[in-house]
């Protein structure tokens, strides 16, 4: 299946995420050789997120986007069937600070002694989006 990944539109979802949550790294691909000015409808499938407030905000942030480019959205038979799946991992951080010269000890030149340090642990989201707009002969 040769579909058209219109990935540029993660553009919006940056937006969308603006504020407290800005994309660390944006990647877009799609098929250099269709010309997507032909293309002037479109129709959501699905939108699939595990937290249900998104929903609308990435539904937003698309439509804006896609209208910006000229696009109407259609309830049904859309020139480009859209699909956003939105999915989240728990990362896990080690931060290690050290404190302090301290006493005794070898160290570099002999000098140098007992320091302190402190490990604290941070687990935090992080999350993915793919927006994937593809035509209907592609039979999503």
């Amino acid at each position: 299946m040769k579909a058209l990944r219109l990935l540029s539109y993660l553009r919006c979802a940056r937006r969308c995420l603006c504020g407290k949550w800005i994309a660390q790294q944006v990647q877009i691909h799609f098929d250099k050789h269709v010309s997507f000015t032909q293309y002037k409808t479109y129709s959501w499938k699905k939108v699939q997120v595990s937290n249900t407030l998104w929903e609308s905000r990435i539904k937003d942030a698309v439509d804006s986007q896609l209208a910006a480019k000229g696009w109407k959205e259609v309830d049904d038979n859309g020139d480009v069937v859209v699909v956003a799946i939105g999915t989240t991992n728990i990362q896990r951080s080690l931060d290690t600070f050290y404190n302090g010269f301290g006493g005794g000890g070898w160290r570099w030149r002999g000098f140098g002694g007992y320091g302190t340090s402190t490990t604290t642990q941070r687990d935090y989201k992080e999350g993915t989006l793919v927006v994937e707009c593809s035509t209907q002969s592609q039979g999503n």
